[in-house]
C-alpha cells in the first residue's frame, strides 16, 4: 500500500507544481478552501498520523486537547496553508515521507484515530484516501481531469467497509443485510465487494458503477444524481445519499449539478 500511496501523492505533486503561485490561492468545491488549504490539510495530517504512530501517547495528549479546543486544527493547517507555494509543496513532500517511514516501520501495528483504532496498513489506505478526495477538489478547481488507476480500488474498498459506520455516524440504524459493491475497472474486468441480501421487496441490495464513479461516491466528491450508478434494493438506495468513507462528523456532501 505504501506504492500506491507514494504514486498517488507523486501524481498530486505533478500537477502542483506545474501551476502558478496565483493559483494557490483558487478557491475548491470545499467551500472556504483554496487550493493551498486543500494541500495544506493534507501535510497537517500526514504529520499527525505520523505521531499517531510513533508516539502514540504524545497523539493522546495532543488529541485531548485538539477536543477541548478545536481551533488548534485549524490554525495547524493555516500555519501550512500561508507558506508560500514552494514551501507549502516542500512540507507537503516531507510529511508525507515521514508518515510512510512511520507506517512502514511499524507493519501491524494500531493506530489510535479519530474514530476507531486501525491497522497502520489501514492507515495508510486512508490516507490514500484522504489524498484521492483532496486531489479531486483540487484538480476541479484547476479544470484538470481525474484520472482513476487501479489502486483507487482501495477507496471503493473502503467505502464498502464503511457502511455501516455512514449509517451510524447519522444516528441511523445500519443495514441488517449486506451491500454488493460491483466495480467496473478501467481494463474492462469487474471486481466486487460484498454479497447482495435482499430487502424487505425482494430487491437485492446491490451499487454498480464505474471505478471512478464509486470513488468518487464515497469520498462525497459527487453527488449520486451526478453519476452513473445502478442501484437496486432499499439499503443501498439509502447508502448512496450518505456514502462516506473519511472519518468525521457527516460531511454535507456535494449539491446535484444545477443546484
Amino acid at each position: 500500500m505504501a506504492a500506491e500511496l507514494r504514486a498517488e501523492t507523486e501524481e498530486l505533486l505533478e500537477v502542483l507544481e506545474n501551476i502558478g503561485a496565483d493559483d494557490f490561492e483558487i478557491p475548491t468545491p470545499a467551500e472556504g478552501w483554496d487550493v493551498a488549504d486543500q494541500v495544506a490539510h493534507l501535510a497537517f495530517f500526514d504529520r499527525v498520523a505520523a505521531r499517531a504512530i510513533n508516539d502514540p501517547q504524545g497523539f493522546a495528549d495532543w488529541l485531548s486537547q485538539a477536543a477541548a479546543e478545536p481551533s488548534v486544527l485549524g490554525m495547524g493547517q493555516g500555519k501550512i496553508a500561508a507558506l508560500a507555494p514552494r514551501l507549502l509543496l516542500k512540507e507537503f513532500g516531507t510529511a508525507r515521507e515521514e508518515y510512510l517511514a512511520a507506517a512502514i516501520s511499524h507493519p501491524g501495528a494500531r493506530v489510535a484515530w479519530f474514530g476507531p483504532a486501525m491497522s497502520s496498513e489501514s492507515m495508510t489506505t486512508a490516507r490514500l484516501m484522504e489524498t484521492f478526495a483532496h486531489g479531486a477538489d483540487i484538480r476541479d478547481a484547476l479544470g484538470e481531469q481525474i484520472f482513476f488507476a487501479e489502486r483507487h480500488l482501495n477507496v471503493v474498498y473502503l467505502g464498502y467497509r464503511t457502511i455501516g459506520f455512514s449509517f451510524r455516524n447519522r444516528g441511523l440504524e445500519p443495514p441488517a443485510g449486506d451491500i454488493e459493491i460491483r466495480v467496473r475497472m478501467p481494463d474492462g474486468s469487474t471486481r466486487s465487494f460484498g454479497e447482495a441480501s435482499p430487502d424487505a421487496l425482494g430487491q437485492e441490495n446491490r451499487v454498480a458503477g464505474s471505478l471512478g464513479d464509486l470513488a468518487l461516491l464515497v469520498v462525497q466528491r459527487r453527488n449520486a444524481a451526478d453519476l452513473n450508478l445502478e442501484v437496486s434494493g432499499e439499503d443501498a438506495r439509502r447508502w448512496v445519499g450518505i456514502a462516506q468513507a473519511f472519518a468525521g462528523p457527516p460531511g454535507p456532501g456535494r449539491p446535484p449539478k444545477g443546484d
